[in-house]
């Protein structure tokens, strides 16, 4: 998706955008919806979320996330989403069952809050 896509929405409060084929998106394609509390983007193919995935003004004001059932890499790169995930107050739905790895091969279909890196620099923080 790219960046603001959605136009200035100052009082949408859920977004669903479940079965897209959505793999990535700017940082700043929510940046105008700044009342949202509940975004589902269930049966995509997201493989990595990271520090910059989501706006901190998204993060601030959400309450409901599903990003189940996506295509998660168990690599560095999702080191900071696994983190973030032990941490946050936002409601989770359907975590953990349905937030696993899919890639690479000897991590498939390990729970997200399973995965524990044993490579990365920053593994020891987890």
């Amino acid at each position: 998706m790219p960046a603001n896509v959605f136009p200035e929405m100052p009082v949408m409060e859920t977004l669903i955008m479940t079965m897209n084929r959505i793999y990535g998106w700017d940082r700043d394609a929510f940046a105008r919806v700044t009342s949202l509390q509940y975004l589902d983007l269930r049966h995509n193919i997201i493989k990595i979320v990271n520090e910059s995935s989501f706006p901190t003004a998204l993060l601030a004001n959400l309450k409901n996330l599903n990003l189940a059932t996506n295509q998660f890499a168990c690599t560095c790169e999702q080191i900071w989403f696994v983190s973030w995930l032990r941490q946050t107050n936002i409601t989770l739905l359907e975590y953990p069952k349905a937030y696993y790895c899919t890639t690479p091969d000897n991590y498939n279909g390990i729970l997200l809050k399973d995965y524990k890196p044993s490579v990365c620099g920053a593994a020891q923080s987890l």
